[in-house]
């Protein structure tokens, strides 16, 4: 009644105002009679008022013809009527600030069942509510069937049913539209306003359902339900909505199958529902578009945002600032049937505070899902951030840029799929940090193939930092292909490791890997089809609890590991652990780990101008690897600087060249079981031995093994040496020192120096102590003194002729003492070639030669021959030692020092045992050569330097000395 009395007073302010415009304007009347000027109000629009009209049994007041209506009074309700019904089509009721009261047992305010064109229900043209209605037993505006609609202007409050009910039906040539506008609808017991549309069959008009300033408050039902029942296609465009605290969902959208529909959402407020704030469930085979913008889905039973959608339907969603926070199930979540197509695009969406996920999608089988992901934010969710898990044969594109996840309860980005799928992901600029809150496994980013599935993965310039497990988990398929590349990304600060990948591809440029509880990066390969390989580049592996990086390939094939520009320091568990593989290392660095600085087995290893110090085990530790090792610094570790061995039954060989090891704990180099090529190395100041040779090959090259505490070069076990141009000085023991056995796992062994200077050490120059040798001329050059040069030679005729061919006094008649030669041929006519009964050519025991060494000013012997025969000293340098200057011992035989210069020695010049040894050529100059046991037959003594004996059973140019 306040409002009708403000409306009659506005017309009379209104009429006298007129009256006085009126009077001031021209007084004198035009000629002629006077007629009227305007049109009167019943011309321009004809108005009836509803009091006017009387009702029936159903209702109070009955509109039967189409036209304008208005109230002039309220409506008061009465038991088992409603208060205004419309049977006619083409009305418009205007309220006219009047309200309609309802009372209990009343059936609905405004009731239209008639189908009809047009029905506008609507107080004037005001944006204020200037009717209301309230208390009715039925529904507010009910309207079953019609084309057009409008209302507007109103107040629905605590009606039993729906607020606004209004169902259209679009017609062939024409769709329908439904306009609502400034409505609040609040406190009834059904939905606040409830839509249900239908189309005529062949219908190719747009349905259009239209609202602005609509307010849907603490209803029973929801606060708006939109529903399509018939296939056609239909606009749904929401403006400036508020629909939280009703009883289910704040707007549900629920088209039929077939349906196509656009829906644009702006600033809706849909929180504190009974169910979720926003809510889409599709039929199947549907063409969806949907633009939600500015929205707020807060605090609702269940989801902020929940879609579930059939078969074969085809989804575009968009948001944009999208807040959903502190809802009970998943901030947002996407469920699909099989055979959907189905595009996401967030824009600064807001995902937060809820005991499950911030989004979870869940696809059926042979779906298609594109997400595109800027700016957005999932923090503290109960469980992940991102859900993500596919079905069978789906297809996976995934885009982030600025998109942040952060103190989730698990995981932060998780995807998961079926079996033979395709994940493409790109992520760049985002965030997954400090997830796994809730005490359960939480990586950053999660990725798992399912069987056949083919999976890439790029991120750059992302953060995977303080996470529960992993920074980034990573699992391919076995068969299939699986990639995942990261550039100038972090992933710090983890529980386990800060990269884990297992059976994919794996690259890094410009990665931080710092602090992890477990590995910096660790790599997995246990792929039975393909291969997989891990390349980083410029990038940082620090201060992990584990190893900086893990790489290992269970399957017995090379999985190529490739490290350019790379630091793996400060780690608890080593710098770099390859097991299997092709491993490649350039220009990196394994400093100050606990354990070893590089380590690899079963592998075949490059590594170039690589640092490798400070750490509290080996250097380098290689098991049954073939390396090849260019500019090594392997210095101050808690081992040894390089550490090498082979497994029984394996072959291994390293090459080890211009390499650095020098103040390690036990040692510079030591090879054990293998072949060793070391060149233009430097190994010094080690406590131990420079370089150490178990029972390997060791073929060395201008080497300098120089103030360690123990042995310069040092051979036990049997084993072979070929050191040609090294210095070996100032060692803590022997300069070089051979301890062999016989049968050794080295075989016999041998040592062949050249151009080696041996000097100032604390014990000999060089000492070879071994048993007995056999007289072989492997070298090939006729003199059996020198079988242990095991060089593999091819002769031009048989050695079984009868005559003299390794020139011991014996010819070949089948009987004699001949050995085999490595040719292949049968040299000792036994009638097995060399390959049979002497496969490697290798003597029973070992020797040693020196051609132009030194062994000079050290506080032992120059140079000691063990028990061994084939020795052999050409060309040497053996004086001012503080003992004797050559020495050699007691039962060795076939031992040749010519041409050698043994000056100045605290002891004797050169002392010789028995059984045929040849002195020849020497200067000892005020020293004796003493022989022990004179006269044995068999020692020969030749003349001074500089002249020459020649073997009486050989012929003159066959030269016993070279």
């Amino acid at each position: 009644m306040l409002n009708s009395l403000m409306t009659r007073s506005s017309c009379a302010l209104g009429a006298l105002a007129l009256s006085g415009a009126a009077l001031a304007g021209q007084l004198a009347p035009p000629p002629g009679p006077v007629g009227p000027t305007m049109k009167p109000l019943d011309a321009i629009e004809p108005r009836i008022c509803v009091s006017d009209l009387q009702g029936d049994a159903t209702a109070s007041h009955v509109i039967s013809q189409s036209g304008s209506y208005y109230l002039t009074a309220d409506v008061i309700g009465k038991g088992g009527s409603h208060g205004v019904r419309i049977d006619a089509p083409h009305v418009r009721l205007d309220l006219n600030g009047f309200d309609l009261v309802g009372v209990p047992g009343s059936l609905d305010a405004v009731h239209c069942s008639v189908a009809c064109e047009t029905i506008e229900i609507c107080v004037g043209y005001s944006d204020n509510y200037l009717s209301s209605i309230g208390g009715w037993g039925g529904g507010g505006v009910v309207v079953t069937s019609a084309r057009d609609v409008l209302v507007a202007n109103l107040r629905v409050e605590d009606c039993g049913t729906d607020g606004l009910s209004i169902g259209t039906i679009g017609h062939v040539d024409h769709g329908s539209t439904v306009r609502i506008r400034n409505i609040s609808s609040s406190g009834n017991g059904g939905d606040g306003v409830r839509v249900v549309t239908s189309v005529a069959a062949g219908s190719l008009a747009d349905n259009a359902i239209i609202s602005s300033r609509v307010r849907c408050v603490s209803n029973g039902g929801a606060g708006v339900r939109f529903t399509p029942t018939t296939p056609g296609s239909y606009v749904f465009d929401m403006r400036l909505t508020d629909a939280h605290g009703n009883a289910s969902h704040g707007v549900s959208l629920e088209p039929a199958s077939d349906t196509r529909l656009i829906c644009g959402c702006s600033h809706l407020v849909a929180g504190d529902n009974g169910g979720s704030g926003l809510v889409l469930v599709g039929g199947s085979a549907c063409k969806i578009s949907t633009d939600y913008t500015d929205h707020d889905l807060s605090r609702n039973n269940l989801s902020g945002l929940s879609c579930d959608i059939g078969p074969g339907t085809g989804m575009d969603m968009r948001m944009v600032r999208v807040l959903a926070t502190e809802n009970q199930g998943d901030q947002t979540s996407i469920t699909t049937a099989d055979q959907c197509d189905v595009r996401v695009e967030k824009f600064n969406v807001k995902q937060e505070f809820g005991p499950q996920a911030g989004h979870r999608l869940t696809t059926g089988d042979n779906t298609l899902v594109s997400y595109r992901l800027d700016s957005c934010v999932v923090a503290r969710c109960g469980t992940e951030g991102h859900s993500l898990s596919l079905g069978n044969g789906c297809v996976l594109t995934y885009s982030a840029r600025n998109h942040t996840m952060f103190l989730n309860g698990s995981h932060g980005l998780s995807v998961s799929s079926g079996s033979s799928c395709v994940i493409l992901g790109s992520l760049r600029s985002s965030m997954y940090a400090s997830n796994g809150v809730g005490g359960v496994a939480g990586d950053g980013l999660r990725l798992i193939a399912g069987p056949g599935t083919s999976m890439r993965v790029g991120a750059e310039s992302c953060v995977f930092d303080d996470n529960l497990s992993s920074g980034v988990h990573c699992v391919g398929d076995l068969n299939q292909d699986g990639r995942l590349d990261m550039v100038l990304c972090r992933s710090s600060g983890n529980g386990l490791h800060g990269v884990f990948g297992s059976s994919v591809s794996m690259s890094s440029s410009g990665m931080y890997c710092i602090a992890n509880g477990g590995d910096g990066l660790h790599f997995d390969d246990t792929s039975t089809l393909g291969e997989r390989t891990l390349r980083c580049e410029s990038s940082t592996f620090s201060e992990n609890g584990g190893a900086g990086v893990r790489g290992s390939k269970w399957i017995d094939k090379s999985s190529p590991i490739i490290m350019k520009s790379c630091t793996s320091s400060s780690n608890g568990g080593g710098g770099a652990i390859y097991l299997r593989g092709a491993i490649t290392a350039d220009r990196c660095v394994f400093n100050d780990n606990v354990g070893d600085g590089l380590r690899c087995e079963s592998a075949t290893v490059h590594t170039l101008d690589c640092e490798c110090s400070g750490n509290t085990d080996d250097g380098i530790d290689y098991l049954d690897v073939d390396s090849d090792d260019d500019g090594v610094m392997c210095n101050d570790n808690g081992g040894y600087g390089m550490r090498c061995a082979a497994g029984p039954g394996t072959k291994a060989r390293v090459e080890t060249c211009e390499a650095k090891c020098a103040r390690n704990a036990r040692g510079g180099i030591r090879c054990e079981s293998m072949e060793c090529s070391v060149a233009r190395c430097e190994l010094s100041g080690n406590f131990g031995p420079g370089l150490e040779c178990v029972s390997s090959r060791m073929y060395c090259s201008d080497l300098v093994c120089s103030s360690n505490t123990g042995d310069g070069v040092r051979l036990t076990l049997g084993g072979s040496l070929h050191l040609s141009g090294g210095t070996l000085r100032a060692n803590g023991g022997h300069g070089l020192s051979y301890e062999g056995t016989t049968g050794g796992g080295g075989g016999g062994g041998r040592v062949v120096l050249r151009a080696v200077t041996a000097s100032s050490n604390t014990s000999s120059g060089v000492r070879c102590l071994d048993g007995t040798c056999r007289l072989v001329d492997n070298d090939c050059d006729s003199n059996g003194v020198h079988g242990f040069e095991f060089v593999r030679c091819v002769v031009s005729a048989s050695r079984c002729t009868g005559k003299d061919n390794n020139c011991n006094g014996f010819s070949s008649s089948g009987s004699d003492s001949t050995f085999e030669r490595c040719d292949g041929m049968d040299n000792d006519c036994n009638g097995f070639e060399s390959s049979d009964d002497n496969t490697l050519g290798l003597p029973v025991s070992s020797s040693m030669r020196c051609v132009s060494c030194a062994a000079d000013r050290n506080l032992g012997t120059g140079f000691v021959y063990g028990a061994c025969r084939d020795g052999e000293a050409s060309m040497c340098s053996a004086s001012s030692n503080g003992s004797s200057g050559i020495e050699v011992l007691s039962s060795s035989s076939h031992c040749v020092v010519s041409r050698c210069s043994v000056r100045s020695n605290g002891s004797n010049g050169i002392v010789v045992g028995s059984f045929g040894n040849t002195v020849v050529g020497c200067d000892a100059t005020n020293h004796p050569i003493i022989a022990y046991d004179v006269p044995v037959p068999g020692n020969t003594f030749g003349p001074p330097v500089d002249e020459v004996t020649i073997n009486q059973n050989c012929n003159p140019d066959r030269n016993l000395l070279r």
